[in-house]
């Protein structure tokens, strides 16, 4: 029988916060903020100015509802092309903040998993289950990768409509042509989405050292497991610079704890994606990740309450 559907699911029930509050905290966050603004730049209290590179907001205490309108005008004024790249890229920001929270997420529940079954002597219960080891780390392991992950990428989808909501009603209470300048563009959403599920893939298989260290620690640590899990590495980039004399470590790391960020404009593609998973840094990647896990499962074997 297939057991990790079960184990997976007894994440989700020892686990609520990360899986289910965390994300409706950040949906109703999200939308509270963007409603909240609507609503204050609509009573002209403040004035709202994008930046050329589409990045950065500045606000000051003049203008209204007018900025609002403005910047429909100018999607209407837009290429079909301009307006759909325009349009995507809010959307991209949007489910930006929900990948921010997810990386702290991951961090904490991989860390805290497997030490948390010694601290409560639950380990002694799961291990008399029949459950392998293996099959107990795997299971964290994709919880982390892939679980967590599709969880988040579906609260930032609501986000997304809910936000293409919101602008719909700003267009049609400024009588800005809603189809064209909103709807239409918004057709680019489903590829949106499909990127998402790709990066999530590609996250689950670069980070895969990232995640690997985290188990490791969770499952041999006696104490202190987040000192066991910055510090190491900290000492390793202190070394490389002292001895080597360059950050090569540190940054080798930095893209393999956080994949999204290390993606330039050029590499952001499918393709590009898909060089990377084909490259000799992925190779050496999954062989020290694929290490880090095997001690993962052989500490679990030989572990005890705490």
């Amino acid at each position: 029988m297939n057991r990790f559907p079960i184990l997976i699911r007894r994440e989700f029930w020892e686990h609520r916060a990360a899986f289910v509050t965390m994300p409706l905290v950040m949906i109703v966050l999200v939308v509270s903020v963007l409603g909240l603004g609507y609503l204050v730049l609509d009573a002209g209290m403040i004035k709202v100015e994008v930046e050329n590179d589409g990045n950065r907001l500045q606000i000051d205490g003049s203008g209204g509802a007018v900025i609002v309108t403005s910047s429909l005008m100018e999607l209407e004024t837009m290429s079909p092309d301009e307006r759909r790249h325009h349009i995507t890229r809010v959307f991209w920001f949007a489910s930006g903040q929900f990948y921010i929270v997810l990386c702290f997420v991951t961090f904490f529940y991989l860390l805290d998993t497997l030490y948390e079954d010694r601290k409560d002597r639950s380990v002694l219960f799961w291990k008399s289950m029949p459950v392998s080891d293996a099959q107990t780390v795997t299971a964290k392991l994709l919880t982390a990768a892939f679980a967590l992950p599709l969880v988040y990428v579906g609260a930032a989808i609501v986000v997304q409509l809910l936000l293409l909501l919101m602008a719909v009603a700003i267009a049609a209470g400024h009588d800005v042509p809603v189809w064209e300048t909103l709807l239409v563009p918004s057709m680019a959403l489903p590829a949106v989405w499909f990127s998402m599920l790709v990066y999530v893939v590609y996250m689950a298989l670069w980070a895969l050292p990232y995640y690997g260290w985290l188990l490791l620690v969770s499952a041999a640590a006696r104490s202190v497991p987040f000192i066991w899990a910055v510090g190491v590495p900290v000492v390793l980039i202190i070394l490389d610079g002292v001895l080597v004399a360059d950050t090569d470590v540190a940054i080798w790391m930095a893209d393999h704890m956080v994949p999204m960020a290390s993606i330039s404009t050029a590499s952001a593609t499918l393709s590009g994606v898909m060089g990377r998973l084909f490259s000799v840094d992925f190779a050496v990647a999954t062989l020290l990740g694929g290490l880090f896990i095997y001690g993962a499962i052989r500490c679990r074997g030989t572990s005890d309450e705490i």
